[in-house]
């Protein structure tokens, strides 16, 4: 069963493998940053 990550290390690791595996951009909620504009 998959976990939630709270580490930043690892939540970043965790978005760029899901827009790997999905092809799609993590987007923020309720912004309309990108997960990767807004952890640079």
């Amino acid at each position: 069963m998959p976990g939630i990550e709270i580490d930043p290390t690892y939540v970043d690791i965790a978005i760029q493998r899901w827009e790997a595996a999905t092809g799609r951009e993590a987007k923020l909620e309720d912004t309309p940053a990108t997960a990767t504009e807004e952890f640079v």
